[in-house]
């Protein structure tokens, strides 16, 4: 990203040189489009004089690498298109656009019929979504790129259009008041001079969102009147914070002077002194007692002037302590308590307690443990990332307690002097950094393929340029490995910091390997530690996944091994900045075509009869092209009192989907059904079994064939469960997680089926151990011969999750809840919970850190 001051100055000439006001928006809008997208090609059919020497301008300094044409027909397809349908002589006769297209002139009054006509085409089969705005500018999201890709341009962090755009459209479509737009312009100036203060932005739109809830159209002219000067107000202080945060974003950039004696000779001086400081704390204050609390501050004041100076620590302690008083002062807060509502979404303050008690300050490791453990080369690939970001993650890694690692380091970026001072500094005074600067950008992945190749450790690491970890993440890892040696493949937990890492929030707690759900989502997101050797096996990373490639390394390792696991731990931080898909995937506008090749690959190396389609709640559907095969229905009635029609009925949810499939109906009654069960299966030469309960209202179209689409597919699959709901659509059970004593506590209940969970979304597909008899597929063979080894229980919720973990876990298989097979109950039939038991915390689908399954809460 260019410096800031030089995008103001390039926004000064190319505004003066354009006095029309709809221009000058056109141009504001462009410049946000170039610096968010990045486009290869842009097409302005027609333009010509100021108008096109201020778009080239522009493209020059936001996206340099790409190409404006301006003739009337352009050559191809292209990824922004910008048209005028003032003059709709200059509208090309086809709208090649694959990405976003800005077209000026869409107040009514200011077009001619033929322009509206044109108008309107854009949107007809062409275009996704249309966002008009203040100055008869509007923004058309078209082509392949779906609607969210618009909508991104404006949300930055994650959210919802925010409510000054909808305040400024509101508001201009009905009065187009030249203050509005003058507040447009400016909102955009700050918006493309630095996208890394836009959370300043979403202090304006919360103030706004409580001020002017009421639609603005129609509104009277006082309340028009008094609705601007509150948004001339806000958008005023805002201007004021983020002056201010650049002032002190800028004493963070300054690139070190080796020769200040604040810098790297105070670096040097407090090298001789930081040892023996940390050897005395760890003796006199043990990690986890209440003295290591209170030395808590001053040791990180010792290992940040260690590693970064005095005058960034001093630095960041004065910004700090400014952001609390004014938050503090305003709001009457603490400061960890001021996460920014757009980022957090409901986030549980508990976390914050949680973090308290589980302070990341290991003791340090032993002579035996540093001769016998790993070295772990770190592959950080550098490219456009700001100067201060950068040198908090390289902190991170200066600040591990496990001292045998190595940093290798790729630098794409040569246009940003202060990182590229710092890393060769690194690489000069650090024998474990070592460091190639790249001839030219290769993409995420060629520039990773090049950090690897600088690597020698036993394990390689990922961590991305702008994300940190935690100070006992490598030591955590390495312990790991000494006591579990044929581990091939590591990982843990995380959080989001954001900014500079005032907050963390969003915690993952992730279960243990879950191989399904990878092909949801990665959840596995960086930190991950494998085998060197097994990197070099699959050839490292593919560029035709840039955007998910890291994702690719993962499915690509795990089909290779299935030796993989988790390390609990928050250790991984992953920030959440402008550009970064922390804060919305379409931040990355090509990651989702990645993510499918990324996933059908994956399909097709298996030789699955599967097509990844992309879905808006799941991440991905795995969908089956085999016809569904025979399969029997069990209709359980554990207290023998739905009757025959019930059962049948049951059963005939099923039908309308399956008509090819042949289905028998046995009811199950009784407390102790696996006789009844047992003499259905004998009798039954179906492949398959289906085992539903009376308490079902409804089921989702095509039922059958997704729950045996995955047991005729994937051996190591040993049952599928539906994901059921309560009449309201909360989840009523993803799953089941299992107790020491074989109790069976549900997993999501009462969440909606997209959320953030501590464990992730009820919408993505999960491995379990067990399920509760709602609606569960089996196959007959292995069915029948479980109901032989598990003795009957008169409490069949328990009978039926011993019945589970025989089919799977006693095989060496996994239980998987799909998301795509949905089961809606009647409001009175979800099943009981069992008190919480902390041995839940040993289910390999579960987290030790969790003391609650209904609701998911953290443990002590």
């Amino acid at each position: 990203m260019n410096p800031p001051p030089r995008i103001l100055r390039g926004w000064r000439k190319a505004v003066a040189a354009l006095p029309q006001a709809d221009d000058s928006a056109l141009l504001a809008l462009a410049a946000l489009c170039l610096e968010r997208l990045r486009p290869a090609v842009i097409a302005a059919p027609g333009a010509d004089g100021d108008l096109a020497a201020a778009l080239r301008g522009l493209s020059a300094m936001l996206a340099p690498d790409c190409r404006l044409e301006t003739g009337l027909a352009p050559s191809g397809p292209v990824d922004l298109l910008i048209v005028d349908l003032r003059r709709p002589e200059t509208l090309p006769p086809q709208m090649p656009v694959a990405g976003i297209t800005i077209a000026a002139g869409l107040a009514g009054e200011t077009l001619d019929d033929e322009g509206r006509r044109a108008w309107r085409g854009l949107g007809d089969g062409r275009a996704a979504a249309i966002l008009p705005l203040a100055g008869g500018i509007g923004l058309v999201a078209g082509g392949p790129a779906p609607p969210p890709a618009l909508a991104a341009l404006f949300k930055p962090m994650g959210v919802e259009r925010t409510a000054l755009l909808e305040v400024l459209g509101g508001t201009a479509a009905s009065r187009r008041d030249a203050r509005l737009r003058d507040m447009l312009e400016r909102l955009s100036l700050l918006i493309a001079a630095d996208p890394n203060l836009q959370p300043h932005g979403h202090s304006l739109a919360r103030q706004l969102a409580a001020r002017a809830d009421a639609p603005l159209d129609g509104a009277d002219p006082a309340a028009l009147e008094d609705v601007i000067a509150l948004l001339d107000q806000a958008l005023a202080e805002v201007e004021g914070q983020v002056a201010h945060s650049r002032s002190a974003f800028g004493a963070l950039s300054r690139p070190l002077n080796p020769y200040d004696i604040y810098g790297w000779s105070a670096v040097r001086f407090a090298n001789l002194t930081a040892r023996l400081i940390i050897r005395l704390s760890d003796a006199v204050a043990p990690s986890g007692s209440r003295r290591r609390q209170l030395a808590a501050v001053p040791l990180r004041l010792v290992r940040g002037v260690r590693n970064r100076g005095i005058r960034a620590v001093i630095s960041d302690r004065i910004d700090f302590a400014l952001a609390r008083w004014r938050a503090w002062r305003r709001l009457g807060l603490r400061a960890k308590e001021l996460v920014p509502a757009a980022a957090t979404a409901g986030e549980p303050p508990e976390y914050d307690a949680w973090l308290r008690r589980h302070p990341d300050d290991p003791a340090g490791p032993t002579a035996a443990e540093i001769a016998q453990g790993p070295r772990i080369s770190l592959i950080l690939p550098v490219y456009k990332i700001p100067h201060a970001v950068l040198r908090r993650t390289i902190d991170s890694i200066l600040d591990q307690a496990w001292p045998k690692w190595q940093l290798c380091l790729a630098l794409a970026d040569h246009g940003n002097a202060a990182n590229q001072h710092l890393l060769e500094e690194l690489a000069a005074t650090d024998e474990r950094v070592v460091l190639t600067v790249m001839p030219r950008n290769l993409g995420i992945s060629g520039n990773s393929n090049a950090a690897f190749r600088l690597a020698d450790g036993d394990f390689v690491a990922l961590i991305d340029h702008d994300d940190e970890i935690g100070r006992g993440a490598l030591l955590a890892v390495a312990r790991a490995a000494l006591g579990a040696p044929e581990i091939d493949f590591w990982y843990t937990d995380r959080d989001i910091v954001t900014g500079l890492g005032e907050y963390r929030i969003h915690p993952f707690f992730k279960p243990d390997w879950s191989p399904e759900m990878l092909l949801s989502a990665n959840y596995l997101t960086h930190f991950n530690v494998f085998r060197r050797e097994l990197l070099d096996r699959i050839g490292g990373w593919d560029p035709a996944t840039d955007g998910a490639q890291d994702w690719d390394i993962f499915i690509r390792i795990a089909e290779i091994t299935t030796r993989i696991r988790r390390v609990p731990g928050i250790f991984y931080h992953w920030r959440m900045i402008e550009g970064s898909s922390s804060t919305n995937v379409m931040a990355k506008p090509y990651v989702p075509a990645a993510q499918r090749r990324v996933v059908q690959g994956h399909l097709d190396r298996r030789g699955l009869a599967a097509v990844a389609e992309p879905h808006a709640k799941s991440g991905f559907h795995i969908a089956w092209s085999s016809p569904p095969p025979s399969a029997l229905v069990l209709v359980l009635d554990p207290q023998g009192s739905a009757g025959a029609e019930r059962c049948a009925a049951v059963a005939a949810m099923v039908e309308p989907g399956v008509a090819e499939a042949s289905i028998a109906v046995a009811p199950i009654a009784g407390a102790a059904p696996a006789a009844s069960m047992r003499t259905a299966l004998a009798e039954s030469q179906a492949e398959y079994v289906l085992v539903l309960s009376t308490a079902i209202e409804r089921l989702s179209d095509d039922f059958l064939r997704e729950q045996v689409g995955w047991l005729a597919n994937i051996a190591e699959i040993a049952f599928v469960t539906a994901l059921s709901f309560d009449p309201g659509g909360r989840v009523v059970e993803a799953g089941l997680v299992v107790d020491a004593a074989g109790h069976g506590h549900p997993l999501l209940r009462g969440e909606p089926m997209v959320c953030s969970s501590y464990l992730g979304s009820p919408s993505w597909y999960r491995n379990v151990r067990a399920a509760s008899p709602l609606a569960v597929s089996f196959r007959r063979t292995e069915l029948l011969a479980a109901l032989d080894e598990v003795p009957e229980n008169n409490e069949v919720q328990d009978w039926f999750v011993a019945l589970c973990r025989a089919v799977g876990e006693s095989r060496g298989r996994r239980g998987l809840v799909n998301p795509h097979s949905l089961a809606w109950l009647r409001a009175e039939a979800s099943p009981p919970l069992p008190p919480f038991d902390p041995s839940v915390g040993a289910d390999p689908y579960f987290h030790p850190a969790l003391g609650s399954v209904v609701p998911l809460s953290l443990g002590g």
